[in-house]
């Protein structure tokens, strides 16, 4: 079974370089921005999540869990508006990460 990363070790909020949130936002992750990458919602990767990963209503993503690393980030407003784009990022080890107060 191929080792699970978690995109982030917390749940994020998709922002612009003042700040600013987006609800509904939009998270791109691909293989070197060609392939689309498989974006699962638990570390078992039972639950799948679509491609990109649609912020909520006060533009937090959810918890976004995937198998392979590096990968190329980008992140636009609902109506498509590019924000940013990260290139060659490296995950986390989920099974790294601790959870629980103050964490």
């Amino acid at each position: 079974m191929p080792t699970t990363l978690v995109l982030f070790p917390s749940r994020i909020a998709i922002t612009d370089d003042t700040g600013a949130r987006y609800p509904g936002a939009k998270l791109h992750v691909a293989d070197a921005m060609t392939e689309v990458m498989a974006l699962y919602a638990d570390a078992a990767r039972t639950i799948p999540l679509p491609n990109p990963v649609v912020a909520d209503a006060d533009g937090l993503l959810p918890m976004v869990y995937l198998t392979s690393s590096p990968f190329d980030l980008m992140a636009s407003t609902a109506a498509g508006k590019i924000l940013w784009q990260y290139f060659g990022c490296m995950g986390f080890f989920a099974d790294a990460i601790t959870y629980g107060e103050g964490a």
